[in-house]
């Protein structure tokens, strides 16, 4: 279902700009999650939202930064899906490249922060994933 996304996005797009896009979006989403958490707590009566607090006051500061980057993260990077969406590029191409670049990202995190290690086929999986997003990406 995600990766129908950029072909959804391409349609309304054409009726509305970017950041009209991404408040309506995050507008929709918030809805959705907040009907998530009302049918998690009906559902799960042992969870409250003292006790989900209760965990975010015990979060250290590494943990609550990571969070606030996620978030950071996400809207930076669906402004620029957006603009990207927006320009001549196709959506199939545009999430060809996120999935490339993404799956490249985290394999050099894992690899820089986490001290993983992949062994030369999986070297040589993340060259194929640079060589294709290279052929697609021209034109």
């Amino acid at each position: 279902m995600k990766s129908m996304r950029p072909f959804f996005k391409k349609n309304v797009l054409h009726t509305i700009d970017e950041d009209d896009f991404l408040y309506l979006n995050t507008f929709f989403i918030g809805l959705f999650v907040v009907i998530y958490f009302f049918y998690s707590k009906n559902k799960n009566k042992t969870k409250n939202t003292k006790a989900i607090v209760d965990k975010f006051k015990n979060m250290t500061f590494l943990e609550i930064s990571s969070m606030i980057f996620v978030s950071l993260f996400t809207v930076v990077s669906t402004v620029l899906l957006l603009q990207m969406d927006k320009s001549q590029q196709t959506p199939f191409i545009n999430s060809m490249l996120t999935k490339g670049f993404s799956t490249i990202l985290v394999i050099m995190i894992g690899m820089v922060v986490y001290k993983e290690n992949y062994n030369k086929l999986q070297i040589l999986g993340i060259g194929l994933i640079l060589l294709g997003t290279y052929f697609i990406s021209n034109k």
